[in-house]
């Protein structure tokens, strides 16, 4: 398992992608034009892509926002994918899970994933996993929501932020990292 030290939270706060305080219809249909894979994560962004009648490739949900108010984002997907996942961590059967969903979907079958715990971290390995050209949108609570497309260098960058994680030696040992592109070998 991977847990994400206090030290770091600060540098999550930091978006990956663009920024956008108040995206429009628009931003939305363009973002999904334009991406291999649409991955969302987190219930408020993909809560505002289904309004617009925009259904994510991937969409990672706790059915919660902001910790407190249930979300049901209803029976859009034809395939549900439950995990455990708990606050502040990666665990091995998030990674595995995403990895999944994004299989799917590169077949054809968007893939709602159902997170019992918290989905915040799992952006991550989204990012990492994804093919380049997919687009990664996640909430970054009061500032709006970010797009992040997907890029070797993103990937480097969002690995060398998670071999600061507690247990990524003994992660990385296990093997766990398959699924990432060879190059992304991020030193410490």
């Amino acid at each position: 398992m991977l847990r994400l030290p206090r030290e770091l939270r600060p540098e999550l706060r930091r978006p990956w992608g663009t920024l956008y305080p108040r995206p429009s219809i628009k931003t939305y249909r363009r973002l999904h034009e334009e991406s291999e894979v649409l991955i969302t994560v987190g219930d408020m962004t993909t809560r505002s892509f289904l309004r617009c009648s925009i259904r994510p490739d991937v969409a990672v949900v706790d059915r919660k926002m902001l910790r407190t108010v249930p979300v049901d984002p209803g029976n859009k997907f034809p395939v549900t994918l439950d995990v455990n996942n708990p606050p502040g961590t990666i665990t091995r059967e998030a990674w595995d899970t995403v990895r999944r969903g994004i299989d799917y979907a590169l077949d054809g079958d968007a893939t709602l994933i159902d997170v019992t715990g918290e989905e915040d971290l799992l952006a991550i390995p989204a990012i990492l996993i994804a093919p380049e050209n997919s687009i990664v949108c996640y909430g970054l609570p009061g500032e709006g929501m970010v797009a992040a497309r997907v890029t070797q260098h993103l990937k480097d960058s969002v690995l060398r932020l998670l071999t600061r994680f507690r247990g990524y030696d003994e992660w990385k040992s296990r093997s766990w990292i398959s699924g990432i592109t060879p190059c992304c070998t991020a030193k410490r």
